[in-house]
This record gives C-alpha cells, structure tokens and sequence, in this order.
C-alpha cells in the first residue's frame, strides 16, 4: 500500500506545482479526499483542514513556509487523522465476524 499511497501524494503534489516544485497544500488534501469521495460537507472540509495542520508536527510554525505543504510522512499522518475523524472503520469484530484479516478484504467481500 505503501507504493499506492506514494503514487498518489506525487501526483497530486505534481499536479499543483508552484515555481516548478509539487507543492502538496491543504486545498489540494481536500480535494485529494473529495475525489475519494471521503469529504463530502462542510464538517468534512473542516475537519480536513484541521487533520492538515495537526498532521504536521506537534508544534505550528506558521512562519515556516514547510507549513503550507505535506512531505509524504506528514500526508499518510493527515489522512490517518482525517479518517479517524470522519470516516465510519468497522472494527475487529467486524473482520473476524466475515471471515479477513484486513479491510481492504472486508471491502472487497461487500462490494463484490
């Protein structure tokens, strides 16, 4: 997962580039989740703006300008805040209950 979840960060950093460099910002997080249809409200937006900032480190620097982007360490923490936040994960009992180990299993027996 990890060479998809790098994939991804590069190239929605790519496709923003700001004096030839990818710059990963909080408007492009949100619409990485919009597009992964996790980020569908006003709630969702906050929250995904504030998994941004927390994301980072565990203080704020807001005169650094490494605050305005994500490095790819600082993205997968975001997304693992985000969606501790907002996204409904069927617990262990859930995963045993079927039958898997993992949720991209349990997924994959819902939707298939």
């Amino acid at each position: 997962y990890d060479k998809v979840l790098k994939g991804i960060w590069k190239a929605y950093g790519n496709a923003h580039r700001v004096a030839g460099r990818a710059k990963f910002s909080p408007n492009v997080f949100a619409e990485f989740l919009t597009k992964c249809m996790l980020c569908h409200n006003a709630d969702a937006r906050v929250a995904a703006r504030r998994s941004f900032a927390f994301g980072r480190t565990f203080f704020v620097d807001t005169c650094d300008a490494g605050y305005k982007e994500l490095t790819y360490i600082n993205f997968l923490e975001a997304l693992c805040r985000f969606i501790h936040v907002e996204v409904e994960v069927p617990l262990f009992g859930h995963l045993r209950e079927i039958g898997v180990n993992e949720l991209c299993e349990f997924y994959a027996i819902l939707h298939f």
